[in-house]
């Protein structure tokens, strides 16, 4: 199992290679390419594979289910675009911003809807203490896949978030 996780894991970040080249226009472009996806994909179903150390029969009923879950989220994130940045604010009307407010927390409270619902999901086809791993799984996931592209930019070196 080891040998095919790092087989997988070359291969797909030979082919995350490509996001080293400057520009965010490129980097756009890139990110849609159905190639680079099925790579990280691919990547990701031997990471949480190995991590959730699932059996086959686990296996056959938790990747459509986890497949379903991540089209319908990416479903609800392209539905709730914020029209302003944060500069735009100070141009707005009180309506306006109330009116963002709102959007944003309805956004918030669908995802976490869709959260719940799938919690409940993954439970009914994996023992409790494997979908409970999940949320942290993915969080472990994006940060892998984002050092791979920060060390394949040459920008190493822990990130922080600035609010």
């Amino acid at each position: 199992m080891k040998k095919l996780l790092f087989i997988l894991s070359i291969c797909s970040f030979a082919g995350l290679s490509a996001f080293a080249q400057p520009g965010h226009r490129e980097m756009s472009e890139l990110e849609k390419n159905p190639e680079i996806r099925k790579k990280i994909e691919s990547y990701r179903t031997a990471y949480f594979t190995e991590k959730l150390e699932l059996t086959p029969q686990e296996a056959e009923t938790f990747w459509p289910l986890f497949r379903e879950m991540n089209q319908r989220k990416h479903k609800l994130k392209k539905t709730y675009k914020p029209k302003r940045r944060p500069a735009d604010l100070t141009k707005a009307t009180d309506a306006e911003i109330k009116s963002e407010i709102k959007q944003h927390f309805e956004f918030k409270q669908k995802a976490l809807d869709l959260e719940k619902e799938y919690a409940y999901k993954f439970m009914e086809v994996l023992p409790a203490q494997k979908a409970a791993m999940l949320p942290m799984l993915e969080q472990e996931f994006k940060r892998t896949i984002l050092r791979e592209f920060r060390k394949r930019k040459g920008e190493d070196g822990p990130r922080r978030r600035s609010y």
